[in-house]
């Protein structure tokens, strides 16, 4: 589907990345339409190409700058336009593979998405497929507060239970991977909301 929107920097971090790619007309009838763009480009890493019939070359070196992925500039044909948007889609898609594969380290441990291997602390560690994707969607997302809902969302998928199956299995994956379970210090609780990978835990409690 296609969404339109008079200033797309104003959608939150996380409403940006549900799009593959933004296109971006410019100039903006609500104002400086490079500015829009710097602030998009700083709030999220969805791919965005900028089309101005009007745009100089000035105004298009300034818009590649902040970090558009193309810029098109003057007439141009729907065939060619679609095309542009088709390769940096590609080059997307190449990005995303690159780093999906990329071995992790993070606070101790070690994570393989292509062997699928795990240390922790220098000690190999066994897990089921679901722990494996439990674990590397925590390692993707250091440091950010994950709702149970959002867990079940993306490593379960629909139909994949409820908040007490999250709390059940991340309590099994910290017996395999923290130090001292009952003292977990790479998954904390956030009370009342879900966890965070890494960093000190927002209120000191006991494991659930």
């Amino acid at each position: 589907g296609v969404d339109v929107a008079a200033d797309p920097s104003a959608h939150s971090p996380a409403g940006a990345q549900r799009y593959d790619l933004v296109v971006v007309d410019l100039p903006l009838p609500s104002g400086d339409g490079l500015a829009m763009l710097e602030r998009l480009l700083q709030r999220s890493d969805v791919p965005v190409v900028a089309i101005s019939a009007t745009a100089g070359e000035a105004e298009r070196v300034r818009g590649l700058d902040l970090g558009a992925d193309d810029f098109v500039g003057g007439p141009v044909s729907v065939g060619e336009f679609t095309a542009r948007i088709r390769s940096v889609l590609r080059r997307r898609r190449l990005s995303l593979l690159a780093e999906a594969a990329r071995t992790m380290t993070l606070d101790g441990l070690t994570v393989d998405p292509v062997s699928r291997r795990v240390e922790a602390f220098g000690a190999a560690v066994t897990l089921t497929a679901l722990e494996f994707e439990l674990l590397l969607f925590f390692m993707r997302h250091p440091g950010q507060v994950l709702s149970r809902g959002l867990l079940l969302q993306h490593v379960w998928g629909r139909g994949g239970g409820d908040g007490a199956t999250v709390t059940v299995r991340v309590r099994r994956l910290r017996e395999k991977i923290e130090r001292d379970p009952a003292n977990p210090q790479l998954i904390n609780t956030v009370w009342g909301i879900g966890y965070r990978f890494g960093g000190p835990a927002a209120v000191p409690a006991p494991a659930c």
